[in-house]
């Protein structure tokens, strides 16, 4: 072997053992992970990509015939949900224009995909001189209907009414009481005092 190829292969061979030293990531020092780096405070945080203090929507009934004017004391959306929580509900309900109804609950969700609305009480309806009382309600948008469930209490001038369920038209003058229905009106009330 002449000289030259002497030094060519020498310069090969320490190119390649060069690479092979330099080239091994096998070494936690440099292995670079393609997975980012959880930091469990910050993913807490992340997750309630907004809250709001004292803010109000408008919802409004699939055939656009009833509206809702909601307000909470704090609305949280978190990042990979359809939903928003609702702190403090109270609400005004207009049909026509007019207010037909005010509620107030202690909480409640907002599907933002499907404009779903549940309220979880104890939570408040009143109409006129009726009132109603529940610890759960659903809006239905498609049928314009308020479900009521657990504890319902209808109270109205000389008559209360007790039970496990109510449905009703918005403005509560088709309402129905349903499941295990107690009906107090306020001359038996009279008549106990005696």
């Amino acid at each position: 072997m002449t000289k030259k190829k002497w030094i060519i292969l020498v310069i090969g061979l320490v190119l390649i053992v060069g690479y092979l030293l330099m080239g091994d990531s096998s070494t936690p020092e440099n292995k670079i992970s393609k997975e980012p780096v959880k930091d469990e405070k910050n993913e807490e945080k992340m997750d309630a990509q907004a809250e709001l203090k004292e803010a109000a929507m408008t919802l409004y009934s699939q055939d656009e015939t009833t509206k809702w004017e909601l307000k909470a004391n704090s609305i949280e959306h978190f990042a990979d949900s359809k939903q928003i929580k609702l702190k403090e509900v109270s609400a005004e309900i207009y049909e026509e224009d007019q207010q037909v109804v005010t509620l107030t609950a202690k909480e409640g969700i907002l599907d933002t995909k499907t404009n779903f609305l549940e309220l979880i009480g104890p939570l408040t309806i009143k109409s006129g001189a009726k009132v109603i009382k529940a610890n759960h309600l659903n809006w239905n948008t498609v049928k314009n209907q308020l479900i009521g469930s657990g504890n319902v209490l209808l109270k109205q001038q000389g008559l209360k009414v007790r039970g496990e369920k109510f449905i009703s038209q918005i403005d509560l003058n088709r309402l129905r009481v349903l499941e295990n229905v107690h009906v107090t009106s306020r001359k038996e009330d009279d008549k106990n005092e005696k």
